[in-house]
């Protein structure tokens, strides 16, 4: 896990990838340049992690003007050659799925990858993604996701009431029925109107087809991008920095619908130190004011666990041990509930996540564990 001095939270890239950001990223070629040699000394581009690999076709458009001599550059420009195959296969897949959703009579958001190289990016060999991200009304959630079920489409997880849908697979293709844009984007005990707060665009360029999809406007694909892109994941999500990048420099932001929404969900400090983190990569800091209004906002306890629960790597606690981290997976799973709806099912939440049936069990768990407490103080 990777902390930053003045961020909160463990999420954030690894210093080495920090140094590959800033060369994709800033606004400063020189500085770019330099951050390039210092990652290439001690990094082997035949053994990279995976969220490397999905930003060799970034690197080769950013070497062509930083390091146009790199020995690998060849290497790079093929797997951006790879990447645009890649997102053209995608974006059939996308079509066929909207004709689908066409046949039900639906209208989907399209998300997340698919979405933004319709909007964002210059070429499909600049970003990679491996399956369609739906967004659909929690209306016809049910209905379409039986309609995939009856073709034989069979799901990747088990479901569950504050899940932000559910991924579902056919052979190599994978489907992403969201019903909410993203599980930490909802409004605590009112997750049926979550939808209504989000505004929705047609994006510029169509789809081989000729079809243009729906997509989430600008403002709030940003905050999408900024709260996905921050989870606590191994290895640690590297496009979100260029998602967002993009999303900023190719678009009029409207920074107070950002802070609204940011208060609205409960996320204000997490998207400030995102912004904050974005601007060290780019040289393109956030306004001042902006970060000032984010900072302003006041969480309250169970807010601020509930951030720790999607974006930070949960230490062994005294009582719990190594438990803790069933604690913070039961709060990431009820982040849709109000404080009397969490208060209500957390005690048997937590006792299943530590493969106990009732409540008793987990008094029986916390009763050992404290016996070894006792021992060992």
């Amino acid at each position: 896990m990777s902390r930053i001095d003045g961020l909160r939270w463990d999420s954030w890239p690894e210093p080495s990838d920090v140094l590959l950001l800033r060369s994709l990223l800033h606004a400063d070629l020189n500085v770019a340049q330099a951050a390039w040699a210092e990652f290439r000394r001690t990094w082997d581009p035949d053994a990279p992690t995976s969220e490397q690999y999905r930003l060799f076709g970034l690197i080769a458009d950013r070497l062509d003007r930083i390091a146009p001599d790199d020995d690998r550059i060849g290497m790079y420009r093929g797997v951006r050659r790879r990447t645009a195959v890649n997102t053209m296969l995608q974006l059939d897949r996308l079509e066929r799925h909207l004709q689908r959703m066409g046949r039900l009579g639906v209208e989907p958001v399209v998300l997340k990858g698919a979405a933004l190289v319709l909007t964002v990016y210059d070429s499909m060999g600049q970003r990679w993604f491996v399956d369609t991200d739906l967004l659909l009304h929690a209306a016809e959630w049910e209905r379409v996701a039986a309609s995939y079920g009856a073709d034989g489409w069979t799901p990747e997880h088990d479901d569950f009431g504050g899940n932000h849908g559910v991924n579902l697979r056919q052979d190599d293709d994978s489907v992403d029925l969201h019903r909410l844009v993203h599980s930490e984007m909802v409004l605590p005990g009112r997750i049926e109107q979550t939808g209504e707060l989000l505004e929705t665009t047609i994006a510029d360029r169509p789809l081989p087809s000729g079809r243009r999809i729906r997509t989430l406007a600008p403002t709030d694909a940003l905050l999408h991008t900024l709260i996905h892109g921050t989870q606590r994941l191994l290895p640690h999500n590297l496009r979100w920095c260029v998602d967002a990048d993009r999303l900023i420099t190719r678009n009029d932001i409207d920074w107070w619908r950002l802070i609204s929404l940011a208060r609205t969900f409960r996320v204000s400090p997490l998207i400030h130190d995102a912004l904050a983190f974005l601007g060290t990569v780019t040289g393109r800091p956030s306004e001042p004011w902006v970060l000032q209004q984010l900072a302003a906002d006041r969480l309250s306890w169970l807010e601020r666990k509930r951030l720790d629960a999607f974006h930070e790597w949960p230490a062994p606690g005294r009582l719990l041990g190594k438990s803790t981290t069933n604690l913070s997976w039961v709060l990431w799973r009820t982040r849709h509930l109000g404080p009397m709806g969490v208060a209500r099912v957390l005690p048997l939440e937590f006792a299943r996540s530590l493969g106990q049936d009732s409540v008793a069990g987990l008094l029986k768990v916390a009763a050992g564990r404290l016996r070894r407490i006792r021992w060992t103080s």
